[in-house]
C-alpha cells in the first residue's frame, strides 16, 4: 500500500501531466491554471527532493499558461514587463512557500 508522501508526489506528478496536456494540446487555460494551483499547493507537502524535482516542470506549465493566456501579440511594451513581473511574482512565492514549509509550528 502505497504511503500518504508517496501518493502527494504521485498526485503532484499527474496534475503535471495533466496541466500539460490541457495548455500544450488542448489550449484549455482554466484547467492548466487549476493544475498549477494544485501543484503549488502539494509541493509544501513534499520532502526537498520531491520539491526539486518538479521545479522545472512547474516552471514551464507556468510559462505555457502564460502563452495560452496571450492570445494576440499586445502592442504595449508594458504588458511584456507585467509578464514578467507576474513569473517573478509566483517564483517569488515558491521560495516563500518553501521556506515555509521548514519551519514547523504546533497546529499548522
Amino acid at each position: 500500500m502505497p504511503t500518504v508522501p508517496e501518493l502527494l508526489f504521485s498526485a503532484a506528478a499527474s496534475l503535471v501531466q495533466l496541466g500539460g496536456k490541457a495548455l500544450a494540446e488542448d489550449g484549455d487555460a482554466d484547467n492548466g491554471r487549476k493544475a498549477i494551483e494544485g501543484i503549488r499547493a502539494l509541493v509544501p507537502l513534499l520532502a526537498e527532493e520531491e520539491q526539486k524535482a518538479l521545479q522545472e516542470p512547474l516552471t514551464q506549465l507556468q510559462m505555457l499558461w502564460v502563452k495560452a493566456t496571450k492570445a494576440e501579440p499586445d502592442p504595449d511594451p508594458e504588458a511584456d514587463q507585467k509578464a514578467r513581473d507576474a513569473q517573478q511574482r509566483a517564483r517569488d512565492e515558491e521560495e516563500r512557500a518553501k521556506a515555509r514549509a521548514k519551519i514547523w509550528t504546533p497546529g499548522s
